[in-house]
């Protein structure tokens, strides 16, 4: 049966049932989202980031409308291939930007949905990342510890119940230190010996490849993936020139499977 469970260590002695995906490749702007879930259905999500897979129980009884905005935006492939953009050793892992950059969502927002018997008690939690009140539209986040911080400040609409130990995995982003240091000027061979290896010629210019590979360089502060790193661009204040941080390229989920069984 084409609409069973993928077969995995994660998913035994269950009947599990794919719900289908809307479309067949990433959609990422809406007007809203559409009502996707049935009733009497227990929603999971199979998550597969380059790191590991997670099985995560989402509650749908306590929280509706959040559920049906992840399981909706899973179902039109939104969440294939988003970095976690912003991982905090201990604290959280966050994803669901299609621009990586903190600042990009699904084109609208929705209202909190806050459960008080739920806490971010410890890693696995999954909650809606905001920038306020009502604010709630794409991204959202794993908890990698205790985050009582968070509560009643973040919708918590899952649990991971089965691979929890790939949030322990995923590469750190500390902003505050990058792996290298560049001008745009500077050759791809001056970076190799910065060790920072990319696929172009050694001859050209860290800027030419940018642009030849990006198409343009990135707004300043707006973190973008190169080959095997992410960089910012950024004005150094004592030079008034544009510098180039690397960093190791973030992990990434690399896809988002619905899974339903009947309650």
């Amino acid at each position: 049966d084409n609409n069973k469970a993928k077969e995995s260590t994660i998913i035994e002695d269950e009947e599990y049932f794919i719900v289908p995906f809307i479309s067949d490749k990433p959609v990422r702007k809406f007007d809203k989202a559409e009502d996707v879930l049935e009733p009497n259905q227990d929603y999971y999500a199979y998550v597969e980031t380059s790191k590991g897979t997670m099985l995560v129980d989402l509650f749908e009884d306590k929280t509706p409308k959040t559920v049906n905005n992840f399981v909706f935006l899973a179902q039109n492939h939104f969440y294939d291939n988003l970095d976690f953009f912003n991982v905090i050793d201990g604290f959280i892992a966050q994803t669901g930007d299609p621009t990586g950059s903190g600042s990009g969502g699904a084109g609208y927002l929705f209202d909190d949905e806050i459960y008080t018997a739920y806490s971010h008690g410890g890693a696995g939690v999954m909650s809606m990342a905001n920038t306020g009140p009502n604010t709630n539209s794409s991204q959202f986040l794993f908890t990698l510890g205790p985050a009582p911080r968070l509560d009643r400040q973040n919708s918590i609409f899952g649990a991971v119940v089965a691979g929890v130990e790939v949030l322990a995995l995923l590469e750190k982003t500390d902003l505050a230190e990058p792996i290298a240091i560049a001008s745009l000027n500077n050759s791809l061979g001056l970076l190799a010996i910065q060790e920072i290896n990319l696929d172009g010629s050694e001859d050209l210019t860290l800027k030419e490849y940018i642009e030849t590979k990006l198409g343009s360089l990135p707004k300043q502060e707006a973190r973008a993936n190169l080959d095997n790193y992410s960089f910012i661009i950024s004005r150094n204040p004592q030079t008034d020139k544009l510098a180039v941080s690397f960093y190791n390229k973030p992990d990434s989920i690399k896809s988002i499977t619905i899974l339903q069984k009947a309650k």
